[in-house]
C-alpha cells in the first residue's frame, strides 16, 4: 500500500498562483467533490498543491508548491479551496538514498534504476532533509540543482542578487535569428568565461545537459572560441568541447574527472594555459603531474582537489630505488593551492626528488599535511621548494615555532596565522 500523504486545505476563497503565471497546471479535470481532487494529486508524484472551485468543479493539480507558488484571495471564485501537501524530513530520512526496496510503496521517492536506490523525484532536489520544489525563473537560489532543469534553468549570478534561476544567456539567445542579438552576446561580457559542469547537493560534478552542451558546439563556440580565456568542463564533455574549435586566448582551465589519458590525449596544444584546476575522485600518480607540466609548460597557478592517496604506493614511496624516476619541473608556477588534497600531494609537490619549483611564492595548504610533510619544519628534502615562499594560506590561526619561520625565510604574509 503506498504512503498516506497529509494534506493541509485551505478555507474557501483562495486559489493557487505559481511564481510564474505562465506556468500551466499539470492536470486539469472537473468533478463534484473536493475529495476527489485530493486522492487525485495524492495518487501522482508530481503533485504537490491542488485548487479546487466548488461552483464550477474544476479541479487544477500543480507540481509546485509555496516555494515556487502562493495562495491567493480569488474575488472571482468565492468557493474555491487549496490543498497543500505536507512534507517533513521524517518522510525521507530513513529512506533517502536506500535500496530501491525501501521506498517500492513510497509517495516521495522515486527508484533510481541506474543507481539502485531512493532518489527525489523530477522537478525536485535534495537539500540535505527533503526534497524541496525546484525553483522557477528569476527565483533566488543558492545550489545549481535547486533550479527547473526542465527548462534548462541554472543557478546564476545577478547584478542584484548573489544568484538567480536563469537560462545560460547564451544558449537561450544565441543564433536564434537576430543579428543584432548574436553581435551583443559576442561582446566578451558574455564569452570570456564559460562553466559546463553541474555541483549537486554531495558536491558531486557532472557535466550539463547533452542538448545544451549540442547546442554550443554546432552554433556557439565555433563563433565565439577567440574570446575564450576560461573554461569549466567535465571528462563526459571535455572531449567535444575541445575538438570543436581552437581556443588560442584560453588563459585558465578548470577539469573536474580528469585523468592521464584525457590530458594527453586532449591537451596538447595549450601553451597559453597559466591557471589550471583539476579535481578527480580517483588518485592521482606520479605520471599524471608529469605530463601536466609537459602539456601546460607556462602554467603559473595550479590547485589540485582529490583526498584519495596515490594509486601507485609502490613506486611512490621507492623513488631512491627507481632510476626511472622522473622529477616534475614547473619553473614557472607561482601559486600553489593543496588545500583539498590528500598529504601525498603535498609530498609530491614540496619533496624536492618528485617535484621542482623554483618560483614558488604563493602557498595554500592544509597545516597538519604541512607540519607532517616537513617532519616539524626540519626536513631537508622539502626545503628548497618553500625558500622561495611569501604567502602562506591555512585554515585556521596558528602559533608557530622557530624552525618554521626558518623553514620560509621569506615569508611575508601568513593568512590565519598569529
Amino acid at each position: 500500500m503506498q504512503d498516506k500523504s497529509i494534506f493541509t486545505i485551505s478555507a474557501p476563497g483562495w486559489e493557487f498562483v505559481p511564481v510564474d503565471s505562465s506556468l500551466p497546471p499539470i492536470f486539469m479535470f472537473t468533478t463534484t467533490k473536493l475529495l476527489y481532487c485530493n486522492v487525485q494529486c495524492h495518487q501522482r508524484i508530481d503533485c504537490r498543491t491542488f485548487d479546487f472551485d466548488s461552483d464550477s468543479g474544476q479541479c487544477r493539480l500543480w507540481d509546485t508548491d509555496l516555494t515556487t507558488g502562493s495562495i491567493v484571495v480569488s474575488i472571482s471564485k468565492p468557493k474555491s479551496s487549496v490543498g497543500t501537501v505536507q512534507l517533513s524530513s521524517n518522510i525521507y530520512g530513513n529512506i533517502y538514498n536506500q535500496t530501491c526496496d525501501q521506498c517500492a510503496q513510497s509517495r516521495y521517492l522515486t527508484k533510481d534504476t541506474n543507481s539502485n536506490t531512493c532518489q527525489c523525484p523530477s522537478k525536485t532536489f535534495w537539500n540535505g532533509s527533503m526534497c524541496l520544489s525546484q525553483l522557477l525563473r528569476n527565483q533566488t537560489c543558492s545550489r545549481v540543482d535547486a533550479c527547473r532543469s526542465n527548462f534548462n534553468l541554472t543557478c546564476q549570478p545577478s547584478c542584484d542578487l548573489p544568484y538567480r534561476c536563469t537560462t545560460h544567456i547564451l544558449y537561450s539567445l544565441f543564433n536564434i535569428g537576430n543579428q543584432r542579438l548574436d553581435m551583443i552576446l559576442q561582446e566578451k561580457t558574455f564569452t570570456t568565461s564559460l562553466n559546463f559542469v553541474l555541483t549537486t547537493s554531495d558536491d558531486s560534478v557532472s557535466s550539463i545537459a547533452d542538448s545544451i552542451i549540442d547546442r554550443f558546439c554546432i552554433s556557439i563556440l565555433p563563433k565565439i572560441n577567440y574570446d575564450i580565456k576560461s573554461l569549466t568542463l567535465e571528462s563526459k564533455s571535455m572531449e567535444r568541447i575541445l575538438r570543436v574549435a581552437d581556443y588560442p586566448n584560453l588563459t585558465e582551465l578548470k577539469l573536474y574527472n580528469v585523468n592521464n589519458h584525457i590530458i594527453s590525449q586532449y591537451f596538447t596544444n595549450f601553451n597559453h594555459v597559466t591557471d589550471l584546476m583539476v579535481h578527480d575522485i580517483k588518485p592521482f600518480d606520479h605520471e599524471f603531474f608529469l605530463r601536466i607540466a609537459r602539456f601546460f609548460p607556462f602554467l603559473k597557478i595550479l590547485s589540485v582537489i582529490n583526498f584519495k592517496p596515490h594509486s601507485r604506493m609502490d613506486d611512490y614511496w621507492n623513488i631512491d630505488y627507481n632510476p626511472l624516476y622522473s622529477i616534475v619541473e614547473y619553473p614557472n608556477l607561482i601559486s600553489l593551492d593543496l588545500r583539498s588534497s590528500h598529504t601525498h600531494y603535498i609530498d609530491q609537490f614540496l619533496d624536492q626528488k618528485r617535484t621542482h619549483l623554483p618560483c614558488l611564492t604563493k602557498l595554500a595548504v592544509n597545516y597538519d599535511g604541512l607540519e607532517m610533510v616537513t617532519f616539524g619544519f626540519t626536513r631537508d628534502a622539502s626545503l628548497r621548494n618553500c625558500a622561495q615562499v611569501k604567502e602562506l594560506l591555512f585554515e585556521r590561526p596558528l602559533k608557530h615555532t622557530k624552525h618554521f619561520y626558518n623553514y620560509f625565510p621569506l615569508l611575508q604574509s601568513c593568512f590565519s596565522c598569529h
